[in-house]
């Protein structure tokens, strides 16, 4: 799913997303189209755009092409999926994942300070304790979020993960630990199901344990780390979009202003 958008309609998009109190522009796994959305940033920023620019990728990015947005982005949020290049080449057909990745969040971190500031806002999640409560949180100006996703049943491979980090990131960047691994069901032939099936034969293919969820708070507690946040385990699926609906998210958080299907939506 998607559509062709050209550099003036982004522009549009980023600038209409300002309007309606966005807190950033938060480009999703968009390292394939560098050149094209440094472009249409450019153009964005030239109309007027003020918001901060994310980039939240995969962290297989090619710093040759990172350079290129430079002076546009000023949020960086990588995942470090693994350091098993074993891991890598099973779940996603590339065994060169751990050097890229690390290369690439090497230099997010060098080139991008960590900034904050704190912010008032209302606590807006029902389920919390000061649900409604005007609190005092850190807002990230410029820096690096870098996330790693624990994957079941692979608690040594976070483990490194998190090694790594302290070694290289803690006090430099924030770093986000998840839990939402989470088995969604797929309709293709069945070459490609029972490929995919192989791959996901390397992990524990199902949601996280309580568990497993004690053992990452203990090892979480014992590095230590400056900068951390942790989510808290969640044992459904009604978080997961779909981009098929106008309104992709089951939540009312989210308005949506353009959608690939429908164009602007006012």
């Amino acid at each position: 799913m998607g559509a062709n958008v050209s550099k003036e309609e982004f522009a549009e998009i980023c600038l209409r997303l300002e309007e309606a109190g966005a807190e950033n522009i938060n480009l999703v796994t968009g390292s394939h189209h560098i050149p094209a959305l440094a472009e249409g940033l450019a153009e964005a920023k030239k109309r007027g755009l003020t918001l901060p620019i994310c980039w939240n990728s995969s962290g297989y990015d090619s710093v040759e092409y990172l350079k290129m947005l430079e002076g546009l982005v000023t949020i960086w949020l990588p995942d470090l999926k693994t350091l098993s290049s074993e891991l890598s080449k099973s779940l996603c057909a590339a065994e060169d994942y751990p050097e890229k990745a690390k290369e690439a969040i090497k230099w997010m971190i060098d080139h991008n300070p960590l900034k904050l500031t704190s912010v008032k806002k209302e606590v807006l999640d029902s389920s919390s304790e000061n649900s409604g409560k005007i609190v005092e949180k850190d807002k990230i100006l410029q820096g690096v979020i870098v996330r790693h996703l624990f994957l079941p049943g692979r608690f040594f491979e976070t483990a490194d993960v998190l090694e790594w980090l302290k070694a290289n990131a803690d006090g430099k960047a924030i770093i986000s630990l998840m839990s939402q691994y989470t088995p969604v069901p797929f309709k293709d032939s069945e070459e490609n199901l029972a490929r995919r099936k192989k791959s996901l034969s390397s992990i524990e293919n199902r949601l996280v344990s309580e568990n497993e969820d004690k053992d990452l708070r203990d090892l979480i507690e014992a590095y230590d780390f400056d900068y951390l946040f942790y989510q808290d385990l969640c044992a459904d699926t009604e978080w997961l979009p779909d981009f098929d609906r106008k309104q992709p998210f089951s939540y009312k958080l989210a308005k949506p202003i353009w959608h690939w299907k429908y164009g602007f939506i006012e």
